[in-house]
């Protein structure tokens, strides 16, 4: 799967799934998940295309991480949710998935009309503050769009 495509398709319509109802924490999930994937997908990509970039992906990770604090909370949060506790050497901003959460009300799907679930919000706890997912989510693929950019010659599909 191309790049582009991934990003553009899988990763952007969580995005609108979740700005569409933004109280939905399985859509959250989708979204730091499937950012995460995209860097190893933009990482074979650019491996196979003879650029230069670290050999291993979790190096990749590591440099795009030191650029830019959001997708640094990303790769942080999608790390905490697929081990549950980070406890590695490495330096984390989010370390447990319980820092993954709705802010707001939220009910049962099935008791309450799907209208509720707008009063949520999903949130990812940093620090003493909480971020949106929505908005870490739309300036972190904003800066993967300038990598693919930079990698590609300056063509955005």
């Amino acid at each position: 799967m191309k790049p582009e495509y991934f990003l553009s398709v899988v990763v952007g319509r969580n995005i609108d799934l979740l700005r569409e109802k933004p109280g939905r924490l399985a859509t959250a999930v989708n979204i730091l998940l499937t950012l995460d994937a995209f860097v190893g997908i933009l990482h074979a990509a650019l491996v196979a295309a003879g650029v230069s970039v670290p050999d291993k992906d979790d190096e990749f990770r590591d440099v795009l991480a030191a650029q830019n604090e959001d997708y640094r909370i990303v790769r942080d949060a999608a790390f905490a949710i697929k081990h549950g506790q980070l406890t590695g050497r490495k330096s984390r901003i989010v370390t447990n998935s319980k820092q993954m959460a709705i802010y707001g009300a939220v009910f049962e799907e099935a008791v309450f009309q799907d209208g509720v679930f707008e009063m949520g919000a999903a949130r990812i706890e940093v620090d003493s503050t909480s971020v949106d997912v929505v908005e870490v989510a739309e300036r972190r693929i904003t800066f993967l769009y300038e990598i693919l950019e930079q990698t590609s010659g300056g063509q955005r599909q």
